[in-house]
């Protein structure tokens, strides 16, 4: 009873000033329902006695809040004035009559918030001095802001969307005195109607009066946290110059805290030519609705101008210190794809495969003869992620590379085809707008989630009608993830028609797929759907590519090596790219710790030896994955085991055909472990294809 009293005494004020508050409080009693149901929508509710309840409390505070006419009725007739009370009680009843049938059936804040709306203009100049009087409270008992905040407007009034200056400036004082009332409120106001925009621009100004007072590196690496709470989805100036500013203080941030000095110069220097490309492209937006987006940028040019002097200034001392830490410039990658976007065009550390580069130029640019699917097959870090990186500035601006990820989460965790295509639009437009600066039409959501693949085949229309005289080259790496999804039914072989369809029928679309397995390996229904493929193969480097990535990776790198360590390392590696890249970076790491310089000290067979353990330790993922899984099975790993314990890596035919008493799956495991390149045979013997990984062998299994 206290509840319905109560509540129908303030349920004027509530329909007023807080009508949302009022349908979440109506929808709460069928929360599956719509937002606006009515009591026939709400049918699977009539058994609940808990709905009826709260239907019943409703209408019980409607009729409380009906005396509202009688006592003020009352009141005017004490101060004088002559009432008819027959025409009070019939327009009273009249009304709640109406507002009943009304509120229950329909929800009656739907019909009130927008009756309501603009009246609130009548209480806007005793709101505005309620929020002035709020302001001097926050500012003067900053400790008792909970409890002052309740009187603001923002507080109790949903539908109030006039703004109130003097809060803006009061909660961006109380912020600096009282960080966690201040948020607690600035989590209110982010949730209303009308104002959310308040508590975005007092973060905004915090956040520029933060950068305002950086004056040291460290501080632009820090000042990231306080921007944690940017929004993702709002493309407002101020908002993506704000992410800017994150971009690059996260940037400054890894280059304090790097172990590596070269390292550091490569962040700051990528932090350096963000903050100029900013410049050179800040421009303030036109219109009165975006003053304050054009005044936000005004006051961030000069701190923009700022970081920069002190990034620079950081640069210089860090390039000070690589040169006399590491003298020796470590450009080489151990493990990681190479990617040209890290660094600058003279830092890649990228030979050979210009026979494979050829093949690429002549498929994409060629546009006669058959159509293909083109298929960069080898072995797991073979080198098949750093081509497909190459290849923006291989292949011409006029060819369009959209690298797609079967590894990714939004493509491997897609649980259907909507998920997986959604992701793939996705990918495709950001990689276009990424690499090339080149805009494509988004998918329709609504058509994908009626019929997939039909909806995506329209999609690709739209496309290719953007690309006019460009090609899209469609890289799928990983590509095996895709059998994966197909085997654990999360999709169908539909999606292999549509790769099919798309290489027949696409004629600025090229499908390019790279893994570590051919179709053949796989399910016969790759075999089938994409019958006319071409193979890239992927190897090892050829010598003379070898040589070169060992002794000049980039351009006027020092000899620091000794012929005879330089064979050593073609020697253990067989030239395979990433057990050259992991070697020699840790060859230049072993010169620069022990300050070693050439000519005076150059890099020697026992130096190669010295640095075996760390390349194994380093490169524990390539070992891992070629003993455990491209072998496939107990017996290829018995067959390696054995030839690795041999002299010279190296068993006779003979001694092999001893090892199992099934001829079968003995020349079933040889033929695997040959196509996978990871022996090698003769009419007389077989050996393992690379020394390092035969001493890996004998490492692990003795």
């Amino acid at each position: 009873m206290r509840d319905i009293i109560i509540g129908g005494l303030l349920l004027p004020f509530k329909l007023i000033f807080q009508p949302d508050s009022f349908r979440r409080d109506v929808h709460a009693l069928a929360p599956d329902s719509r937002a606006d149901y009515s009591l026939l929508q709400a049918r699977r509710y009539w058994g609940d006695r808990t709905f009826w309840r709260g239907i019943g409390r409703l209408v019980g505070q409607w009729f409380v809040a009906s005396s509202y006419p009688f006592v003020i009725t009352a009141i005017l007739q004490v101060l004088g004035f002559e009432v008819d009370w027959q025409g009070v009680a019939v327009g009273v009843a009249v009304g709640v009559a109406w507002g009943v049938a009304w509120g229950v059936a329909t929800g009656v804040a739907v019909g009130v918030t927008s009756a309501l709306v603009s009246s609130h203009l009548l209480f806007y100049p005793l709101q505005y001095g309620l929020a002035w009087w709020v302001s001097r409270g926050l500012k003067r008992q900053p400790q008792q802001a909970m409890r002052i905040w309740r009187w603001s407007p923002l507080a109790w009034d949903e539908m109030q969307w006039l703004a109130f200056p003097p809060l803006f400036t009061a909660l961006k004082q109380l912020y600096r005195t009282n960080q966690s009332q201040a948020e607690t409120i600035l989590a209110q106001v982010a949730a209303h109607r009308y104002q959310n925009w308040l508590a975005r621009w007092v973060l905004i100004e915090l956040a520029a009066d933060d950068a305002a007072q950086v004056r040291s590196i460290q501080a632009i690496g820090a000042f990231e946290r306080s921007l944690a709470w940017l929004p993702t989805d709002d493309q407002t100036p101020a908002i993506q110059l704000s992410h800017i500013l994150r971009t690059i203080s996260g940037e400054t941030r890894s280059g304090v805290e790097s172990d590596s000095p070269t390292n550091r110069v490569r962040r700051y220097a990528e932090a350096l030519e963000l903050v100029d490309a900013t410049l050179i492209n800040l421009s303030e937006p036109r219109g009165w609705r975006l003053r304050r987006e054009r005044a936000f940028i005004r006051k961030m040019r000069p701190v923009l101008g700022q970081w920069r002097g002190i990034i620079a200034a950081a640069y210089e001392q860090a390039q000070a210190e690589q040169r006399r830490l590491e003298p020796i410039p470590q450009v080489y990658v151990g493990g990681l794809p190479i990617d040209p976007a890290d660094r600058h065009d003279d830092e890649v550390p990228f030979k050979g495969r210009a026979a494979l580069f050829r093949q690429l130029e002549m498929a994409v640019g060629g546009g006669q003869g058959e159509r293909q699917t083109l298929l960069l097959y080898g072995q797991r870090r073979s080198g098949k992620t750093s081509i497909l990186r190459q290849l923006p500035r291989r292949l011409g601006s006029r060819c369009i590379p959209a690298f797609l990820d079967g590894q990714n989460e939004q493509l491997s965790g897609a649980s259907n085809e909507i998920g997986l295509l959604t992701g793939m639009a996705h990918f495709i437009r950001d990689q276009a707008d990424t690499l090339r600066n080149f805009p494509l039409p988004a998918i329709d959501a609504a058509e994908l989630q009626r019929d997939a693949y039909p909806a995506f085949g329209r999609w690709l229309d739209q496309v290719e009608r953007a690309l006019g005289d460009h090609t899209l080259l469609l890289c799928l790496d990983e590509f095996e993830a895709l059998e994966e999804a197909i085997a654990e039914r999360r999709l169908d072989s539909r999606i292999l028609n549509m790769i099919r369809s798309i290489v027949q029928h696409r004629q600025r679309i090229i499908v390019l797929l790279a893994g570590s397995h051919q179709l053949d390996e796989l399910a016969p229904r790759w075999s089938s759907s994409l019958i006319n493929t071409r193979m890239l193969p992927i190897s090892f480097l050829d010598a003379d590519d070898a040589h070169e990535l060992i002794v000049q990776p980039i351009a006027d790198f020092p000899a620091i090596y000794a012929p005879p360590a330089v064979e050593r390392i073609l020697h253990l590696s067989h030239c395979q790219p990433l057990l050259i890249q992991s070697m020699c970076a840790e060859l230049v790491n072993l010169m620069n710790r022990e300050h070693r310089q050439p000519p005076a000290s150059l890099v020697g067979v026992a130096d190669v030896e010295r640095v075996i353990p760390v390349v194994f330790e380093r490169s524990a993922a390539y070992f891992d994955d070629l003993w455990r899984s491209q072998t496939d099975s107990k017996l290829a790993r018995h067959l390696l085991e054995r030839i690795a314990q041999s002299p010279a890596n190296t068993c006779s035919i003979d001694a092999i055909r001893r090892s199992s008493d099934d001829p079968a799956a003995l020349r079933e495991a040889l033929n695997l472990l040959a196509r996978r390149e990871i022996i090698t045979r003769t009419d007389k013997s077989i050996s393992i294809a690379v020394p390092l990984v035969a001493q890996y062998i004998r490492q692990i299994t003795s």
